[in-house]
């Protein structure tokens, strides 16, 4: 709205007055061939500084104007404070995004749509066959290597590093209904629940998996904390339950997972929720037993299921980390061999 420009103005205001001076002297020590943003909040402080270079005449700086790139880690909606017209490059992860850089100013040049930057297991394509449901040898080799039913249909339940977002309650509801579901048609279902640091909820939940195996489950469940390779555990399964953080989301998109999302951060990650919904790889509930109820009826339909791992797929963007770091080291060598020039 028209508060938006005002806000920003007195932000950045506010953030230069305090903060041009802490900033100065970290340009002035690490005298940087490039200056690289992932923080919409320090966006103008530094290109304010970067358009004033250093007076020090022994900085590699003196005189000469240093890149600014700015990667926005947003995923489908983002703050107008990330965009700054001055940044020589803008890298953002999706259309939606582009969209918004451009309202805000930039040019197309100054933007760049290149997907976002996620962790290196991520980076590979997903495993064969990832499209079709149930029938990838790969996948049900990575099930045997993890320890778990290598047939069974398979929602992973993850609540970020601290197990947050009402995993228990969530957990506990879908263990119920996949329970009476596998009973009913016979065909086992699988959870597994990545809790990180919540012990609490990992103890609680481990308690329900023994009562429900023993009264002769259709669900087998298993409980873990904090895990370093979520690649092999997305890869492993065929839905996931999470928050909507962007990261998460994309990640899930890369591996062809369809995901039920149960929270977000109003504001931050509203936009997250619409981009699942309108890719068509999934949905939102804060309820427990809706979201229970439709992953049920995902496991129930596979031809909606594959539709929606197409669908992911088709969002996913692996090269997204490369690609961003190929750029920047492009722009960090052509700095350095000005600086170089300078110098002789």
């Amino acid at each position: 709205g028209s508060a938006i420009p005002l806000f920003k103005a007195v932000s950045d205001l506010f953030q230069y007055i305090l903060c041009r001076q802490s900033f100065r002297d970290c340009l002035d020590k690490h005298d940087p061939h490039m200056v690289i943003s992932v923080h919409p909040l320090v966006q103008d402080v530094t290109a304010r500084l970067l358009d004033c270079p250093t007076t020090d005449p022994q900085s590699s700086a003196h005189g000469l104007v240093v890149p600014f790139a700015t990667v926005v880690t947003d995923l489908g909606s983002a703050h107008p404070m990330w965009f700054h017209q001055k940044c020589d490059t803008c890298f953002v992860p999706t259309e939606v995004l582009r969209k918004v850089a451009s309202a805000q100013g930039l040019a197309d040049s100054q933007i760049k749509t290149v997907g976002l930057p996620v962790r290196a297991g991520f980076w590979d394509a997903p495993l064969p066959n990832k499209e079709q449901l149930h029938d990838s040898e790969a996948q049900v080799e990575l099930r045997t290597k993890l320890g778990i039913d290598p047939t069974a249909r398979t929602v992973l339940v993850v609540g970020g590093g601290d197990g947050v977002g009402g995993i228990e309650g969530i957990a506990k509801a879908l263990a119920l209904k996949l329970n009476r579901d596998g009973m009913n048609s016979g065909a086992m279902r699988q959870m597994v629940v990545v809790c990180g640091k919540n012990e609490g909820a990992r103890r609680n939940l481990e308690a329900l998996a023994g009562e429900l195996e023993g009264g002769g489950a259709g669900l087998t469940m298993t409980c873990t904390g904090f895990v370093t390779n979520m690649d092999e555990w997305m890869s492993a399964a065929d839905v996931l339950v999470t928050k909507a953080g962007p990261g998460t989301i994309a990640e899930a998109a890369i591996k062809g997972l369809p995901v039920m999302l149960s929270t977000f951060l109003p504001g931050q990650e509203a936009g997250n929720v619409d981009f699942v919904k309108e890719s068509g790889f999934g949905d939102y509930s804060p309820d427990p037993e809706v979201i229970a109820a439709r992953v049920s009826e995902w496991f129930g339909d596979p031809s909606a299921l594959n539709s929606m791992r197409s669908a992911a797929l088709a969002s996913g963007r692996p090269a997204a980390t490369l690609d961003v770091a190929r750029n920047l080291g492009k722009t960090a060598l052509e700095s350095s061999a000005t600086w170089m020039e300078r110098r002789r």
